[in-house]
């Protein structure tokens, strides 16, 4: 897979003349300028508070990097019911491979590691966390899982109109009236 290239400086980053066949740890803060670039367009924005963290190892083998490691950071989301914001919480581990730019390496179709390419003396590795923090975002975020969405006004309300959308969840006072639309299969 193939990974934006890095528009500047990466935050980021393993050297290589560092690196051995014994894994080596690194630990980064992922603060909150980061995600600020990271984020750009995405509707995302860095969650106030501490710094996130990358911990990882890196281990080298000829030319082939291993990298394996843990991410743990906090964004904001805009909570799919309510449109306030939400705060999700990203924890996830990643691996990847990364091997020179041009290098021929074979790749599996059931490989469960990323194949990245690099250049020079240096990982960057921005890319890569950018990817995860994406991936691990939920399609409609909540800003609380019982989030009942945006309240209609009572004077725009229709007399008998019910306060919650159906396509969202029942109220509680239309739960008792079964919908004659669902049948049931006796088991």
């Amino acid at each position: 897979m193939a990974l934006e290239p890095d528009r500047g400086m990466a935050h980021f980053s393993i050297d290589l003349l560092e690196l051995s066949p014994v894994a080596r740890p690194y630990a980064f803060d992922v603060g909150s300028a980061y995600l600020l670039e990271a984020l750009e367009g995405t509707g995302l924005q860095p969650s106030p508070g501490a710094p996130g963290s990358l911990d990882l190892e890196a281990q080298r083998r000829g030319s082939e990097v291993l990298v394996r490691g843990r991410l743990a950071v906090d964004v904001l989301a805009e909570c799919a019911r309510c449109l306030e914001p939400a705060r999700v919480a990203v924890r996830t581990d990643l691996i990847a491979l990364f091997v020179p730019a041009g290098a021929d390496r074979a790749v599996r179709d059931d490989d469960d590691i990323d194949v990245e390419t690099y250049r020079g003396e240096q990982i960057g590795l921005d890319a890569l966390v950018r990817e995860h923090i994406l991936v691990e975002i939920p399609m409609q975020p909540l800003c609380r899982p019982d989030c009942p969405g945006i309240e209609m006004p009572a004077h725009v309300r229709a007399p008998g109109l019910r306060d919650v959308d159906e396509r969202i969840g029942v109220s509680a006072a239309s739960s008792a009236v079964p919908d004659p639309r669902v049948t049931r299969k006796e088991s």
